[in-house]
């Protein structure tokens, strides 16, 4: 099992590596959300071509409009969009060290850099606790897909076949 400073070198060059998606030039296969809560979409990530476990997941709740991107590298979480203007995301007390507000409203972006932080002793995380706003021109579902890939450095096609599930944004 990889120490704290090695999970989050191991991660920094994980994001840093051109990566793409596969299965998107299908529609996505949509099963109930884990939690219960809403239904999810997954993609398998590849870098160079190789699959290697690393995937994205969109979590959609389409009663509310809202959804989640993760991208989980080695089962861990290590970046999150929440896309709902009903949920506000409080900053910790670190917040001001990362140059962030102490909450954020709306839509926003949980980055690995300004979370690395929160990594335990053992290379693994829960939560990651603190999000920056996303421009206010991110407004639509491939809006937020595109920007979030771009973020992740994941090359994101156009003619891509990933959709919000059942009603358009």
């Amino acid at each position: 099992m990889a120490t704290r400073d090695e999970f989050i070198r191991e991660v920094g060059v994980f994001l840093g590596l051109p990566k793409e998606l596969a299965g998107i030039d299908f529609p996505p296969h949509w099963l109930p959300a884990r939690d219960g809560i809403g239904i999810e979409a997954k993609f398998p990530v590849a870098c160079d071509g190789t699959q290697l476990g690393d995937r994205l997941t969109v979590v959609a709740v389409p009663a509310t409009r809202s959804f989640h991107i993760n991208l989980l590298h080695v089962g861990v979480c290590v970046s999150r969009l929440d896309f709902d203007p009903m949920q506000p995301h409080p900053n910790t007390m670190f917040a001001g060290q990362d140059g962030l507000p102490s909450m954020v409203s709306g839509h926003h972006f949980h980055r690995w850099s300004i979370n690395t932080r929160f990594i335990k002793g053992d290379g693994t995380t829960e939560l990651l606790k603190h999000a920056e706003e996303l421009p206010t021109t991110v407004r639509t579902f491939d809006q937020a897909l595109r920007w979030f890939c771009h973020e992740v450095n994941i090359a994101l096609p156009h003619g891509h076949l990933v959709d919000y599930p059942g009603v358009l944004l």
